[in-house]
């Protein structure tokens, strides 16, 4: 799941850099990003349930203490240094100055670096994964069941009315609070033992609602002088199509886990503890080997699209395995 995930995030990051600039980009270019880009909204929601479903295990009994110590040192390091680290490189390299008040306001924002938001947000759900631990504990399968189904609703709600209003105010400390649903869901998912008629209905799923927002991004996108927060909310995380791909994607996942090859196994145990370093080093990489002309550019972006994933992939996943092998270091990488 990790693993799908994290590639799916590095696509997704090349394929908004194309989406973002519609104006700019040869229509079939754009479409064929759009398409991409709407295929993988389900990356951050699946990093979301997976937590849920290994973390709010009420077998796990740990004292509060040594949940944090563990959390601390698995995200909240990474997220402390990257965070830090990005702020300087933009300080010093970047066009523009920025001051320690602009910087603080980026950082508290989760735009120090693609991806910190994820960070600060899972953050967030680990402070409160002890107490919502002897909720799951106590709580019955289908009182459960409410519970996620009636936060999704809840954050899906407040999320149109937002960009209906084309507002948008999460920071480090509100992050969290909208994906409480996607993290019960995860636990909640964890007892279904998937079965292929599931599998196919997830993969029906996953293909309509793929379809969906792709259909919506590209008509909205189409209307001038359409808020941005509108034309977005067809990739927001949780949007309703949005919603059901990663769900969808979830129970896809699990299938395909539960049966894997001598070789995807043996790629899944390498690539598994690499995650957290590929997610938070590839951003560094791709500024890198794009902007300082490392490598040629292919002719046209979409092409681009399908070379860049697995470079990154690779080589982020490379520099992570060598900062795990340096003592003291390594906690950077997760």
């Amino acid at each position: 799941m990790r693993v799908a995930a994290t590639f799916a995030v590095i696509l997704l990051h090349v394929s908004s850099q194309i989406v973002n600039d519609r104006a700019g980009m040869p229509s079939g270019d754009w479409h064929a990003a759009n398409i991409v880009e709407s295929a993988c909204r389900w990356c951050v929601p699946a990093f979301v349930l997976l937590s849920g479903a290994l973390l709010l295990d009420p077998a796990r009994h740990e004292p509060f203490l040594r949940f944090y110590r563990k959390r601390l040192l698995r995200v909240g390091i990474p997220l402390v240094f990257w965070t830090v680290f990005y702020l300087a490189a933009v300080h010093l390299f970047g066009r523009g100055s920025f001051s320690v008040k602009d910087m603080a306001t980026r950082a508290l924002l989760g735009r120090a670096f693609l991806g910190q938001y994820y960070l600060l947000l899972i953050m967030g759900l680990y402070v409160f994964t002890p107490l919502l631990r002897r909720f799951v504990e106590r709580a019955s399968r289908n009182e459960l069941l409410v519970a996620w189904v009636l936060c999704l609703g809840a954050a899906m709600t407040s999320t149109a009315v937002d960009a209906m209003r084309d507002t948008h105010a999460e920071h480090a400390f509100s992050w969290f609070a909208p994906y409480l649903g996607y993290y019960l869901a995860g636990y909640w998912l964890r007892s279904v033992r998937v079965q292929q008629a599931h599998a196919l209905v997830a993969g029906a799923v996953f293909l309509l609602s793929t379809g969906l927002t792709a259909t919506s991004a590209a008509w909205l996108s189409t209307f001038e002088g359409v808020a941005p927060s509108a034309v977005f909310y067809s990739y927001h995380y949780l949007s309703p199509t949005v919603v059901a791909m990663s769900l969808s994607a979830f129970v896809l996942i699990t299938y395909v886990a539960d049966r894997p090859g001598a070789r995807l196994q043996r790629l899944i145990d390498f690539t598994g503890p690499l995650t957290l370093g590929i997610f938070v080093a590839h951003p560094l990489l791709y500024v890198l080997l794009t902007r300082l002309d490392w490598l040629p550019l292919p002719s046209r972006p979409a092409l681009g699209m399908l070379l860049w994933p697995p470079l990154l992939f690779f080589a982020s996943g490379a520099l992570t395995w060598v900062i795990r092998k340096i003592p003291v270091v390594r906690y950077v990488a997760g």
